[in-house]
């Protein structure tokens, strides 16, 4: 990711692919960081992503902790929209566990 504005542009792509099920299922993953208030006010996942950036979690040049969330999502395709490589994100978390979520988040 090269652009502020590209990286804007892929999570709103990233949105787009996203439904009422995923957007529940990524404000239960992003519980620890984001407090309950806030995400039961998240209409879209775009609001979702910007309250990951407020809390540092989601940046242009690290977005570790999203393509983490859609690994439990079982989206590998989104993990590829962030230059992501979900296989190689696989093997990382079967060898040492997830880095980003808690293990209570992965159930």
């Amino acid at each position: 990711m090269t652009h502020l504005g590209d990286f804007k542009a892929i999570l709103l792509d990233i949105d787009a692919h996203l439904d009422s099920k995923d957007l529940e299922l990524l404000k239960f993953l992003c519980k620890d960081v984001v407090s309950f208030s806030v995400l039961g006010k998240c209409q879209r996942c775009l609001d979702v992503f910007a309250n990951l950036e407020q809390k540092g979690k989601l940046k242009e040049e690290n977005s570790k902790y999203l393509q983490e969330c859609f690994h439990y999502m079982q989206r590998k395709d989104l993990i590829r929209k962030l230059s992501g490589d979900p296989q190689q994100l696989e093997n990382r978390i079967r060898a040492n566990g997830p880095n980003y979520l808690t293990e209570f988040r992965q159930d």
